[in-house]
């Protein structure tokens, strides 16, 4: 039983032993009573389910990342760089390159779905992290089948103010849950 109806079934019981007067408040009357709260717990338990499986809902099966095309050459000839912001939303940016494919997006994505598994879906502490290398020719080999189409979204999106990288084309998309 979860925590909302355990808490509605002790208070029933307590009324239940408490109940002397009430709604009949005569000998007859606390019977009735009592037997009216008896129904009352009666129903709880059939609605139970319903209050645990409302209550037992995830919060969020998504987790989104903003995605934005860097207008300047990325540090250290980078080929995308993944930042994470404990402060404020977007939590997640991934800054490629203007020539950025579909391979390197999912690379990208792949490498923030990894620290998500580590880290969290949502970061305690800010950080950025650089690639340099296009990954393993599996990697390379397995380009997300919906990632160009983020690209050519995102070559045409309106430029948008992001925290601490400027204004840029961004596009939002959304990621499995991976971590806590």
């Amino acid at each position: 039983m979860g925590d909302l109806g355990m808490r509605i079934r002790d208070d029933l019981l307590t009324l239940l032993a408490q109940a002397t007067t009430g709604i009949f408040p005569s000998p007859i009357g606390a019977c009735m009573n009592r037997w009216i709260l008896l129904v009352l717990a009666g129903l709880l338990d059939l609605a139970q389910p319903a209050l645990t499986s409302a209550q037992s809902r995830p919060t969020a099966t998504r987790v989104p990342v903003t995605i934005a095309l860097a207008d300047q050459p990325l540090r250290r000839g980078a080929v995308f760089e993944i930042r994470r912001e404990a402060e404020g939303v977007p939590y997640d940016v991934i800054l490629l390159r203007r020539d950025a494919d579909a391979e390197q997006l999912s690379i990208a994505l792949r490498a923030l779905m990894k620290i998500r598994q580590v880290r969290g879906d949502v970061p305690t502490s800010s950080a950025v992290m650089q690639t340099r290398r296009h990954g393993t020719r599996q990697d390379a080999r397995n380009a997300f089948p919906w990632a160009q189409r983020v690209l050519d979204d995102l070559r045409t999106a309106a430029p948008k103010q992001l925290r601490g990288v400027g204004t840029l084309r961004a596009v939002e998309i959304w990621l499995p849950r991976m971590g806590q």
